[in-house]
């Protein structure tokens, strides 16, 4: 569900349109939140840096779920 927010103008409710998680912003958020890495350092790196962090938490996570299957 899209947040109503005013336009500054006091004219009539402005929806916001989410990015989708294909958005940079959708990763950068990703990578700030499971890193702690600020949000302002991440949009410093090279695109190919935050694909690279991403990568990277996403091979985490599968290898965090193949040993929970070893169990």
């Amino acid at each position: 569900m899209a947040r109503i927010s005013r336009d500054g103008s006091g004219g009539r409710p402005k929806k916001i349109i989410g990015l989708g998680d294909e958005s940079m912003h959708w990763l950068i958020a990703s990578i700030s939140c499971e890193t702690g890495i600020g949000p302002n350092e991440l949009m410093q790196l090279e695109p190919r840096m935050l694909w690279t962090l991403n990568r990277y938490l996403i091979h985490r996570s599968q290898k965090q779920a193949q040993s929970h299957r070893k169990r």
